[in-house]
């Protein structure tokens, strides 16, 4: 059986809308190209131009036996926001038509999207630690500064709770908008598409859908401190979706750079071993904003031990009696 396809795209700034409709075979090799030069067709006959703006991308892959994956995000860009918005999906139907792990049936794909061509941006103008000192299992706050794109500045605080066996000494956090990657590639969460492609089709979906979307703060704790990376704010690693331009970036020798950068990184945890522990899942918040969040900044929290702190107190104790 054929695969119903559907993109509909509406340029708010004409009221122009797009619908383009077809049938894909449904031949895994195939889906995920044909479906982006439908999506790619779409985004011209609405537009009827090839520039920047802000998009709102609906995704909607049916499968049989599954719930449908689902997902909502925001994109902007200054040269081709078509290319931008049609990367990510394009990128999920390739893995879930290509999944090495078992054959996932898709039974339908629809993508819905609004475009206009304001700038709805906001960049992380500063970040700052709210607490003095910090213990394991402490909630720490960040205070987040925006700067909104010919706009105001707007304030917002996120809340991280420290692992109870995270330990003393000085660790490392990053605040950064959802949608950024690195040039040396450090983003240590995001599982490269080998990876994926040989998780369960169940896993890969969850692993895919939890991901930041463009307009999210994130705050993550970081397993190593780093000098702060170089920010890409293209379209995501290894999309093989070419537009102008507007492709994955080449990530050869990206790996290499990482590894000499842990070589040289110091080392938080007692061993490596407690280190890769630790660090087995992220820890890390977000929060939505009305804006495609840009920047990054690193911030570093001196994790104080129980018996430092007491130790203080104990010595503390002396003085004031004798005042």
């Amino acid at each position: 059986a054929t695969i119903p396809v559907s993109v509909t795209v509406l340029d708010q700034e004409t009221g122009r809308e797009k619908t383009v409709s077809m049938l894909v075979a449904p031949e895994e090799s195939l889906v995920a190209g044909i479906f982006g030069s439908g999506a790619l067709a779409a985004f011209d006959g609405a537009l009827d131009r090839v520039g920047g703006g802000t998009a709102y991308v609906e995704l909607s892959v049916k499968l049989d036996g599954r719930d449908a994956y689902e997902r909502r995000d925001t994109f902007w860009s200054g040269s081709d926001v078509a290319g931008g918005s049609v990367s990510d999906a394009f990128d999920t139907v390739g893995l879930i038509a290509n999944s090495a792990a078992e054959r996932a049936t898709i039974e339908g794909i629809t993508l819905k999207a609004r475009v206009g061509p304001d700038r709805r941006t906001a960049v992380i103008e500063k970040a700052r630690v709210l607490q003095k000192t910090v213990r394991p299992g402490d909630q720490v706050d960040v205070e987040v500064t925006l700067r909104v794109f010919r706009g105001p500045r707007v304030t917002q605080v996120l809340s991280l709770v420290m692992p109870d066996d995270i330990g003393s000494g000085m660790v490392s956090l990053m605040v950064r908008g959802g949608s950024v990657s690195f040039e040396d590639d450090v983003d240590s969460w995001a599982k490269p598409v080998e990876e994926l492609l040989y998780m369960d089709v169940d896993d890969m979906l969850a692993e895919l859908g939890s991901r930041p979307l463009g307009n999210d703060i994130v705050l993550e704790l970081e397993p190593y401190l780093l000098e702060e990376p170089s920010v890409d704010m293209g379209s995501p690693v290894d999309s093989e979706l070419h537009r102008d331009g507007v492709s994955g970036r080449d990530s050869k020798d990206k790996a290499s750079d990482k590894d000499k950068a842990k070589e040289s990184a110091p080392s938080g945890g007692d061993s490596q071993a407690d280190a890769d522990a630790l660090f087995s899942e992220p820890v890390s918040v977000r929060a939505q904003t009305e804006w495609v969040i840009q920047g990054i900044k690193w911030l570093t929290v001196d994790i104080e031990a129980e018996t430092d702190v007491e130790t203080e107190v104990e010595t503390e104790e002396p003085d004031s009696a004798d005042a």
